[in-house]
């Protein structure tokens, strides 16, 4: 379970980095295309628009892993120890709880519209939204392993009071 869960929690770097170059490299191929052949490449505008969304989202639980989120740690360093503590485990539930109704609702968007196409390529919903629905998962998953991390924490911080 615990190699899973790793394998799970790496993933999204590597996705993020593969729909990012992907996104690259249509935008290059769009530039000469228009440049050289005078002839934009049919749909390049939207397959970029997904491809930047599948990014963003699938390299956020990355993000939040690294720490790449902003989080005023200036203001949180002015406060007590513990109020820091329970305003991080404010926020991690708040995460949980969102980003976990926002993966609940995205699957069932797409599973209720699985059998539709979308765009004037003609796509099928799945194959637009499914990369949506893993990031959502994917944020709730990485912040509800934080949100353990930090009950684990809790003992220290209030019992201890280290």
């Amino acid at each position: 379970m615990v190699k899973i869960l790793q394998i799970l929690r790496n993933i999204d770097k590597y996705l993020g980095g593969f729909f990012f170059s992907a996104l690259i490299l249509l935008v290059i191929a769009e530039v000469i295309s228009r440049a050289v052949f005078a002839a934009p490449i049919y749909g390049s505008d939207e397959i970029s628009s997904y491809l930047l969304v599948w990014t963003v989202l699938i390299s956020a639980s990355y993000a939040a892993r690294s720490g790449g989120h902003l989080s005023l740690e200036w203001i949180q360093a002015l406060l007590p120890q513990k109020i820091r503590y329970l305003l991080q485990l404010f926020i991690h539930v708040c995460a949980v709880a969102v980003f976990g109704i926002t993966t609940a609702s995205s699957f069932l968007t797409t599973w209720n519209n699985a059998d539709t196409t979308i765009s004037s390529l003609e796509l099928p919903f799945l194959s637009v939204f499914v990369p949506v629905v893993a990031g959502f998962f994917m944020l709730a998953l990485e912040y509800s392993v934080q949100l353990i991390v930090l009950l684990k924490d809790f003992r220290n911080v209030f019992i201890r009071g280290s």
